[in-house]
C-alpha cells in the first residue's frame, strides 16, 4: 500500500453550519464521515458514509444503513454542489484508489467542509434500515 498527498477543500466564506445546511434539504440525506473509494482516474467513485440520516423538510427523519453514494467528480463540481459549510464543519477522512502498474492501493487523507449537494446517486447494498 502506498500513501499519497493530502487533499484539502476550503470551507465556504459565508457562515453555514451543518444544521443550517440541513434545513435547506427538502427530501434527502445528511451524511457524515465515512470512506471514499475513488476510481483509478479520480473521475468518480463511491462514498460509504459512517452516518447517514434521511432528512425531510429540513428535519432528521431516520438513520439509514448500508447506503453508498455514487458520484462523478465533474458532476459534483459542476452541477450537484450547491453550498459549502464554514470552518466549523471541517472533517478529515481517508480516501483510497488503485493506481499504477501493477495496481497498488493508494490511501490519502481528505479534509473538507460540509457540502450541500443535489441529485446524487444512491446504491442500496442491502434492505436493513
Amino acid at each position: 500500500m502506498a500513501f499519497g498527498g493530502d487533499v484539502q477543500v476550503h470551507p465556504g466564506a459565508e457562515k453555514a453550519s451543518a444544521d443550517e445546511l440541513m434545513r435547506e434539504i427538502g427530501h434527502g440525506f445528511y451524511v457524515m464521515g465515512g470512506s471514499v473509494q475513488a476510481s483509478p482516474g479520480l473521475t468518480g467513485g463511491f462514498l460509504q458514509p459512517a452516518l447517514i440520516v434521511e432528512v425531510q423538510r429540513g428535519k432528521p427523519l431516520r438513520r439509514l444503513r448500508s447506503l453508498w453514494l455514487g458520484f462523478t467528480t465533474k458532476g459534483v463540481a459542476n452541477k450537484a454542489l450547491v453550498a459549502l459549510g464554514d470552518t466549523r464543519t471541517l472533517r478529515t477522512t481517508t480516501a483510497s484508489a488503485q493506481k499504477g502498474m501493477p495496481w497498488q492501493r493508494l490511501e490519502y487523507p481528505v479534509t473538507a467542509p460540509a457540502a450541500l449537494c443535489k441529485d446524487i446517486d444512491v446504491v442500496r447494498t442491502n434492505i436493513s434500515a
